[in-house]
């Protein structure tokens, strides 16, 4: 097998990888679609995706972390980010709930945090 073919193959694989850790959650009414990628096993970047519009909603995650305690990444053997439910909303606005999974010192915890979008901005509690 040539090289090319070899590295065809192999960035195929690498990307199904990716697609396949990659979580995502349409709307019930099929307008959005909220999304985590993992950057590491540490780190994801979160959107939520709207039409022609992209909001990138990725302190969730730091705000989950948060509540368990002042830490550093570094701190977590692993942390996963994910939509977990659409909120109910006005027309105008989008909620999705966006769960975090950390494991820190051999314990998992599991964080919730709502994200709320309204007028086209990403507004934080």
């Amino acid at each position: 097998m040539s090289k090319a073919v070899i590295f065809s193959i192999i960035t195929v694989f690498a990307l199904a990888a990716q697609a396949e850790s990659a979580k995502s959650l349409l709307s019930e009414n099929g307008v959005a679609e909220a999304t985590c990628i993992p950057l590491s096993s540490i780190e994801s970047k979160c959107f939520v995706i709207s039409g022609n519009n992209k909001f990138d909603i990725s302190k969730v995650e730091s705000a989950n972390l948060g509540k368990i305690g002042v830490r550093k990444r570094a701190d977590y053997s692993k942390i996963i980010s994910f939509p977990s439910k659409w909120l109910k909303a006005s027309d105008a606005e989008l909620m999705v709930e966006i769960t975090t999974k950390a494991w820190c010192e051999g314990k998992q915890h599991t964080l919730v945090e709502p994200v709320y979008i309204k007028g086209g901005v990403y507004l934080q509690r």
